[in-house]
């Protein structure tokens, strides 16, 4: 979830939501296990890690987003190569 039902979810960062532009980035660039695959864990460690840092910097305000993922980890995408 992009934040907890008592804070504000920010939009206006590069035409979208912050929350959901860290979910469309992650997709292309989250594979933090290096499996060559984007799972639903590396999406939810994208948007921990950018969220809240790119809501302080740029609208001064932290917007924490929430995670609950039970269940084993599953593939979403595969990213690209880097060139």
């Amino acid at each position: 979830m992009a934040t907890s039902a008592d804070r504000i979810a920010l939009e206006g960062h590069e035409g979208h939501g912050v929350f959901s532009w860290a979910v469309l980035d992650a997709l292309s660039h989250a594979d933090y296990d290096g499996n060559g695959r984007v799972e639903q864990t590396d999406i939810a460690t994208h948007v921990r890690k950018y969220v809240p840092v790119i809501t302080e910097e740029k609208f001064k305000y932290r917007q924490v987003p929430m995670q609950d993922t039970p269940g084993e980890p599953f593939a979403v995408a595969v990213p690209e190569k880097k060139q």
